[in-house]
């Protein structure tokens, strides 16, 4: 009886098939990271928008009418639209003022609030 070194063809095809299989897994798993890696980065540039536009009211660039506003600003070359939605606490003056910001395609990706009164 001679002896074979060597591989079968089942031996060869499994493990073709364990290949394909890891192979397909980690392309899976390299699409998935690259979906939410950019969705993490579109949400840090909401966040950042939000930012902006509370320390536009603040620093009085934007001017505070106690009433909703809306907006658009480019951040990192994407467009963002924002809008402030503007309740009175119970306190005279006092308003709360929080800033959504979302895509065209994501309406609300981010809120910020803070509290403003009004300027004399």
């Amino acid at each position: 009886m001679k002896r074979s070194f060597g591989f079968t063809l089942i031996e060869v095809l499994v493990a073709l098939v364990v290949l394909a299989i890891a192979m397909t897994t980690l392309i899976v798993s390299t699409i998935e990271t690259t979906s939410n890696s950019r969705y993490l980065q579109q949400k840090t540039e909401a966040l950042w928008v939000a930012d902006n536009v509370l320390n536009q009211l603040h620093s009085g660039i934007l001017e505070f009418k106690a009433k909703n506003m809306s907006g658009k600003m480019n951040q990192a070359k994407n467009m963002y639209q924002w809008t402030t939605v503007v309740s009175n606490i119970g306190k005279p003056d006092l308003y709360r003022v929080e800033v959504r910001v979302g895509t065209q395609h994501q309406p609300s990706m981010v809120s910020l609030f803070t509290y403003m009164s009004l300027r004399e």
